[in-house]
């Protein structure tokens, strides 16, 4: 008489076993118990960066809705080392009709090389609400359109080309944010929403005076918001915009990605004393000639500490490398890591 285990067991069985995919698809084949189990380890997270395999996962999702609805997260970033050509209509049509079956995923990212592909997101189409999502598409009406319709959205990145703004979003219909990682042109209009953690990352093309002007619009925000990064500042606003963040925003947990003034520094000083509760602050050093040396950085640390008590940690970027500088005790300790982009260090969502 064949053994048989009953589900719980089997529950428990599946979710100590590997979680690699091969072994999970073996388990499905063992028995009915073990399938029903392991398909739920199996479908709940899906994550792809090889086309093909992106493809097969959305048919199978397409033809068995049992399946697509054992989906949380899904995850496609084409690797672009194995190809560098656009994707076709086929493999969008696959990744919409998933779309449209995945009725309880929470978690999307999504990535379109060719910033082509938004008609996917048509909201009278998904059930899903997410609670996550990253983007990387245009931003215009049916991005916007979708986003309106995601009334659990708590964490929100979008990275656009940005070659001008092809959307306004209403301000009525604005998702519960309290994570943004945008453009700035986007940012703004999403300053009514109750963020807690903010990286906006500034247009280039725009007055430095305009840029100034938008930044004074964070002071909703003081209550809550509790980390900013801004992205790619010229240097020569950086001590007015260190100014107006710390008056409009004085409970900062974290800040960054601010150029450090080489010399005259005394109006920066006298913005860090605001901040009283600052902890991580992040500055660029990439335009100093010469490059601070390890033993400069710590006197620049020591010196940061001074005018904010509150700091533990410093970090000096110098292009692709960050020197990270954390106070312990009385001492500080030093951590080089190469090979970074401020962009996706996510270090402002941890603070």
């Amino acid at each position: 008489m064949p053994l048989t285990l009953s589900p719980e067991l089997c529950a428990k069985i599946v979710q100590w076993s590997s979680s690699k995919r091969s072994d999970l698809a073996a388990l499905c084949l063992t028995s009915k118990s073990f399938q029903r189990e392991a398909e739920v380890k199996l479908y709940t997270n899906l994550n792809f960066s090889i086309t093909t395999q992106a493809h097969l996962a959305c048919r199978t999702l397409i033809a068995q809705d049992r399946l697509a609805s054992l989906v949380k997260l899904f995850w496609f970033n084409q690797d672009n080392r194995r190809t560098a050509t656009l994707l076709g209509p086929a493999f969008w049509e696959a990744i919409h009709g998933a779309l449209t079956k995945m009725r309880n995923l929470e978690n999307l990212l999504l990535f379109d090389h060719g910033y082509s592909n938004t008609w996917i997101f048509d909201p009278t189409q998904i059930q899903f609400q997410l609670l996550e999502a990253k983007l990387r598409f245009a931003w215009d009406m049916n991005v916007v359109r979708f986003l309106e319709s995601q009334k659990r959205l708590r964490v929100f990145h979008l990275y656009d080309q940005m070659e001008e703004i092809g959307a306004e979003i209403n301000p009525a219909r604005l998702p519960p944010l309290n994570v943004l990682d945008a453009a700035l042109m986007i940012g703004i209009q999403f300053f009514s929403c109750p963020l807690t953690h903010l990286q906006l990352v500034l247009d280039g093309d725009i007055l430095p005076s305009l840029s100034l002007e938008i930044l004074a619009g964070l002071a909703p925000l003081h209550k809550t918001l509790r980390s900013l990064n801004l992205l790619e500042m010229h240097e020569i606003m950086s001590t007015r915009a260190f100014e107006i963040v710390a008056n409009c925003c004085p409970l900062l947990r974290h800040i960054g990605h601010f150029p450090l003034p080489i010399e005259n520094r005394h109006e920066f000083h006298a913005s860090l004393l605001r901040l009283h509760y600052l902890r991580t602050i992040e500055l660029d050093v990439t335009r100093w000639v010469p490059q601070p040396i390890l033993t400069s950085q710590r006197a620049l640390a020591t010196e940061i500490k001074t005018f904010c008590p509150t700091i533990r940690t410093v970090a000096f970027w110098m292009g692709a490398t960050r020197f990270k500088w954390t106070y312990s005790g009385e001492a500080w300790n030093q951590r080089t890591d190469s090979h970074q982009h401020p962009q996706y260090t996510f270090v402002w969502t941890a603070a």
